[in-house]
């Protein structure tokens, strides 16, 4: 392939995506959410320079981000000096008109051990703190948080949009109805809409705010 040929395909679905019927972002975030806790395993792509490694890895998800323990491995030579990660959430073929996966491109960090930001992702996957100091090595923690995601469901053409959405999750980050801190008010006392509907339960418009304007985060941010 010449260069030409090789921006041509990278730049594919970019042009489709200009042109598709677009997904109102608080919808396609509770769609994204969805799925994300309907699975718990993903393929973690990490690197630096010409070393990249694909890891498949059990996740969990909480507080806008994904939470992955892991012992070790080659992972962590990207992870050093490369902060760019992505991972991809998929099912399992089945036909071109049942496609579902989700692609993450996001920011990773490493997670300071038994700090409170550790021990609450320890609680929420059910791991005992003390078991995990007892281990004759550290137990990572990676936090990958979303910068922007790509959803490829077939599901969608059902309802008019394109299959193939994508959220852009932004600098600014909103606090879902999940959060005990989400009052699920607006700053003025109105209540925080919500939206409900066939890819998810019932969802605050605060999980859709990284998707908003700054002026609109203002005014809905519960703090």
């Amino acid at each position: 392939m010449t260069h030409e040929e090789y921006k041509a395909a990278a730049n594919h679905w970019i042009e489709k995506d200009a042109a598709s019927q677009k997904m109102p972002a608080a919808q396609l975030w509770t769609a994204i959410e969805n799925y994300i806790q309907a699975n718990n395993t993903c393929a973690l792509a990490t690197g630096s320079g010409s070393f990249i490694r694909c890891t498949p890895i059990e996740y969990a998800w909480h507080d806008g981000a994904f939470w992955m323990f892991s012992e070790g491995g080659q992972k962590f030579v990207g992870l050093e000096e490369n902060k760019s990660v992505c991972l991809a959430i998929y099912d399992r073929y089945d036909g071109f008109g049942r496609l579902k996966g989700l692609q993450v491109s996001g920011k990773a960090e490493i997670v300071e051990p038994f700090s409170p930001e550790y021990v609450h992702a320890a609680e929420w996957k059910k791991i005992p703190v003390d078991a995990l100091k007892k281990l004759p090595f550290t137990m990572n923690l990676i936090k990958i948080t979303p910068t922007e995601i790509e959803f490829l469901n077939s599901d969608f053409k059902e309802d008019g949009y394109d299959s193939r959405q994508h959220y852009d999750c932004g600098e600014e980050e909103g606090r879902g109805c999940g959060d005990p801190d989400c009052s699920g008010q607006r700053r003025g006392g109105e209540q925080c809409a919500v939206v409900s509907g066939k890819y998810g339960a019932d969802l605050c418009h605060h999980s859709g705010l990284r998707n908003m304007s700054s002026k609109v985060f203002l005014e809905c941010y519960s703090d």
